[in-house]
C-alpha cells in the first residue's frame, strides 16, 4: 500500500527457506527460494525482486547482472538514512559501462 511501511524479510537456513511477514508478526515456510522471494515481490509491489536479481546468477531469467560485471569498480559509497549505499560499475557484453 502506497505510503505505508511494512517490515519484512526472505532468507534460508541452506535447507528451508522462509518469509517474515512484519505486518502478520509471522513468518512461513516456504517451498523454495523462488517461491519465497516471488511472494515478497508480490507483497512488495515488485520491489523485493530487484536487489536479488542484481545478485542471483539465472541464466533463464537473464539475471545476476553484478555477477557479470568485468572490471566493476565502486563509484561512489554514502548513507542514505543511516544505511550503507553503494554505486558499482563495470563493463558488460552488452554494453562499455553499466552502473548501478
Amino acid at each position: 500500500m502506497l505510503g505505508m511501511n511494512f517490515p519484512g524479510a526472505v532468507w534460508s537456513d541452506g535447507s528451508q527457506p522462509y518469509l517474515f511477514m512484519g505486518m502478520m508478526k509471522a513468518y512461513s515456510k516456504m517451498k523454495s527460494d523462488e517461491w519465497a522471494l516471488s511472494s515478497a515481490t508480490g507483497i512488495s509491489g515488485g520491489v523485493a525482486a530487484t536487489i536479488p536479481l542484481l545478485f542471483f546468477d539465472d541464466p533463464k531469467l537473464q539475471t545476476g547482472c553484478l555477477a557479470q560485471l568485468a572490471q566493476s569498480q565502486l563509484e561512489l559509497s554514502e548513507k542514505v538514512n543511516g544505511d550503507d549505499c553503494y554505486v558499482l560499475s563495470g563493463a558488460s557484453e552488452t554494453s562499455l559501462k553499466e552502473t548501478y
